[in-house]
């Protein structure tokens, strides 16, 4: 062959080549859009959807919930005490017994702790306490611990009778 024909060959070869990359791209962009258009749920597929959906709503949904909010209302609007006086000396009780069952507990673990760790560098420490998942008391806990006391639902009890409420 001549080389002018071999030279034009190549030339045409060079062209086919790069059409053909700019037909693969736009080939690989189409089936690309393909799927995402086959992907796409279809109107039969949108109303059995929402069919199901309010069958579900209508099941397990009689009432709203906004009613259900107004219903737990109610006695409150008609005058009934939030929490009657039996109920706040139970909790009353009960936060004495549980702080103090607390405190002590506390008590014990801050000994069982120093007890082990006294020895131990401060980031060893608190490593430790990660690995083990120990939570500390927040900052806002100890706050509360301080201004509240001992005393502290007795303390609320005087202070919301003293302005006139649970009497």
């Amino acid at each position: 062959m001549a080389p002018d024909r071999v030279q034009e060959l190549t030339n045409e070869v060079d062209v086919l080549t790069e059409s053909n990359k700019v037909l693969s791209a736009k080939s690989k962009s189409l089936t690309q859009d393909l799927n995402k258009i086959k992907s796409t749920p279809t109107n039969e597929d949108l109303a059995t959807s929402l069919n199901s959906a309010r069958e579900h709503v209508r099941e397990y949904c009689t009432e709203p919930p906004v009613n259900i909010a107004l219903a737990q209302l109610h006695p409150l609007r008609q005058g009934a005490p939030a929490v009657t006086q039996a109920e706040i000396d139970q909790m009353e009780y009960n936060w004495k017994k549980y702080r103090a069952e607390w405190i002590i507990r506390k008590k014990i673990f801050r000994e069982v702790w120093t007890t082990f760790t006294g020895d131990m560098a401060p980031s060893e420490v608190t490593e430790l306490a990660e690995d083990l998942g120990v939570e500390w008391d927040s900052e806002e806990h100890v706050a509360l611990e301080i201004r509240m006391g001992p005393n502290a639902m007795t303390t609320h009890r005087r202070k919301y009778a003293s302005h006139g409420y649970g009497n």
